[in-house]
């Protein structure tokens, strides 16, 4: 039996993923008074970490958004990195920075976890009177040359929502993408795999990131700031 519409909502843009990339969008039409709806597939918020690293210029971006601080009190900037060979020895890489520039105010890359910045983006979603419905599915929609009409499911319910742009921001996967037919560049290398994951570590210090080189390889482990783990990658 199909579901039918519970409700019907009009509003400037709908945006599909809660990620970075959505809550910020987010956020930039919410402090201008834009209307907008942000659903997130999701039942609640990431609790790991697959990006760690913030650029110089993504901090300036955070600044003007009134949110530079949170992130970076949840951060470390210009991480040291450790090298240790097969046999042992250890080589300190020092991190680049950008120098003393007036026209760089952040000279380095943040380390921080990639679901703090989400947090913070949501806290100022809030201060800003927007919110994530999470465990919001996106459905299907149909494009006029003045809107979009979108359907979505949320506690088990279809919605309807009327919009004048629809956001695809939910990831390579993205439901958004594949409807409008907007291809992916690039290919699949499917010899290439890599892990990460957020683990907990005994007896390594946390004052820099460890690149650990082995007879098959490289893995690393980096302190998460803010956090009692580090971020483990491996090919």
């Amino acid at each position: 039996m199909n579901k039918e519409p519970t409700t019907e909502t009009t509003l400037a843009v709908l945006i599909v993923g809660a990620g970075p990339t959505g809550l910020t969008l987010a956020c930039e039409l919410a402090r201008r008074g834009v209307s907008l709806r942000l659903i997130e597939a999701v039942p609640g918020p990431q609790p790991g970490s697959r990006g760690k690293n913030i650029q110089p210029r993504t901090l300036e971006v955070f600044d003007d958004l009134g949110i530079v601080d949170r992130v970076m009190a949840n951060g470390r900037m210009a991480m040291p990195m450790r090298s240790t060979a097969p046999d042992g020895t250890m080589k300190e890489i020092v991190t680049e920075t950008l120098g003393d520039r007036p026209d760089v105010p952040y000279s380095a890359t943040l380390i921080t976890p990639e679901w703090r910045v989400e947090e913070s983006l949501r806290l100022r979603l809030t201060e800003l009177g927007g919110t994530v419905e999470f465990g919001t599915t996106f459905g299907s929609f149909n494009q006029s040359d003045e809107s979009v009409t979108a359907s979505v499911v949320k506690d088990g319910a279809i919605e309807i929502t009327h919009a004048r742009w629809l956001v695809g921001c939910d990831g390579g996967h993205s439901i958004v993408r594949k409807q409008t037919g907007i291809s992916f560049e690039g290919e699949t290398r499917d010899e290439i795999r890599m892990i990460v994951g957020d683990v907990e570590v005994d007896g390594l210090d946390r004052d820099a990131w460890h690149l650990l080189s082995h007879n098959e390889g490289v893995f690393a482990l980096c302190p998460l700031p803010s956090t009692n783990v580090f971020q483990f990658q491996a090919g």
